[in-house]
């Protein structure tokens, strides 16, 4: 069943009820919460229900050890949760199963919402990595990756220099996962392109990434570039409208991550589900809620004013989805090569693999292991996590 026919289904369910009273939980990441605060002002108008919309930390993992906390007491104060892909096996036991999508390949991450054959969420919005760059210090054309490295390295250090890059969470493990998809890697496991991704990775990112990234937040990151220390900031897209807006007036890009000289391959995409808490009190408009959010019509709307990166494939042939941003005139370039992160492979082993894959990154920045033994590390956790989930 397509989205749009289960608004209609949904809403001709509860219309004739009394009105509910529904909790909404957004993350705060970009302009998320005032998109989602936007629709559910035009559901109550369409519904007469009501609808209260709570921000949740999205920091770390912060909001996913909330989420569970609630769940592990069967709490009603969530109807409505917006959550990561990456956090959907974590969740699937306390969503409610949401009907299906016949149509799924018309979404980016369509077909990855289903957990243990039941669909846990609806593709709300997308997020890549991307760079955000002062274009005073290495200009506005970053193509390959040693173009960069290049024009770092002959900048002045007295002003913004190096990359900064927020090491220390999961940022990086989305980073990675990209790094390798455009050498043309299958996954993890994959261990001749992942040793090839960890050298080339050392070589052009070591020499020129900030002292102390490795450790680093992206909060920290973010503060560097912000506060003119860093030329260059690596990040998650819907992040990136926030901190142009504070550049506003500045020579500053966001541009989609360079490629590797003669690489080729899928970019990566982040993906944010609308859940329904299989504890609501009003379950029926809690999904109306749920469809709503994630149907095209609203994923329009949230790409024209908020900058949004839609899920529906067919919203990008729309001009006045890729004029809403730089960012979004580029994933519509690639959109058909996006791929989501490999969550339903490794399953509740999935954010365990993640941190692990992370850590060997981060050794092999800090000069601890080589490439050859980073890879033989990823290749065991990714089969570790692989029969953990059969």
């Amino acid at each position: 069943m397509r989205i749009v026919f289960a608004i209609a289904l949904l809403l001709g369910m509860t219309g004739g009820g009394s009105a509910a009273n529904l909790t909404l939980a957004c993350l705060d990441i970009g302009q998320s919460v005032a998109a989602c605060r936007s629709a559910a002002e035009e559901f109550s108008r369409s519904t007469g229900h009501t609808v209260r919309v709570v921000s949740a930390d999205a920091i770390g993992r912060s909001s996913l050890e909330n989420y569970q906390a609630l769940f592990s007491v069967d709490s009603a104060r969530i109807d409505v949760l917006q959550y990561p892909d990456s956090w959907g096996p974590a969740l699937s036991g306390d969503l409610q199963e949401l009907a299906p999508l016949s149509d799924a390949a018309a979404y980016v991450g369509g077909s990855a919402a289903a957990f243990r054959g039941r669909r846990i969420g609806w593709p709300q919005h997308l997020g890549i990595v991307v760079l955000m760059v002062r274009n005073n210090v290495v200009g506005n054309k970053i193509d390959v990756w040693s173009q960069l490295r290049e024009k770092l390295l002959a900048a002045p250090t007295d002003g913004a220099s190096g990359l900064s890059l927020g090491a220390a969470d999961p940022t990086l493990f989305a980073f990675f996962l990209d790094w390798i998809y455009s050498l043309g890697a299958t996954g993890l496991d994959d261990r001749a392109v992942v040793e090839h991704a960890l050298t080339v990775l050392g070589d052009l990112i070591g020499s020129v990434v900030k002292p102390g990234a490795v450790g680093a937040t992206t909060a920290d990151a973010t503060a560097l570039f912000l506060e003119g220390q860093a030329a260059v900031l690596v990040t998650r897209s819907p992040r990136a409208g926030i901190v142009a807006a504070q550049h506003e007036g500045e020579d500053v890009s966001t541009n989609a991550l360079p490629r590797l000289e003669g690489a080729s391959g899928s970019v990566l995409a982040t993906v944010w589900y609308a859940g329904v808490s299989r504890y609501s009190a009003e379950p029926d408009a809690a999904e109306a809620l749920a469809a709503f959010l994630a149907a095209p019509q609203t994923q329009a709307a949230a790409a024209k004013t908020f900058g949004l990166a839609p899920t529906y494939r067919a919203l990008y042939n729309d001009p006045a989805v890729r004029d809403a941003g730089p960012i979004l005139a580029q994933i519509a370039s690639v959109v058909d090569d996006l791929r989501t992160l490999p969550v339903n492979v490794y399953g509740l082993s999935f954010l365990e693999l993640s941190d692990t894959v992370a850590e060997t990154v981060r050794r092999l920045m800090r000069g601890e292991i080589d490439a050859a033994s980073g890879a033989n590390a990823i290749a065991r956790a990714s089969r570790r996590a692989t029969r953990l989930t059969e």
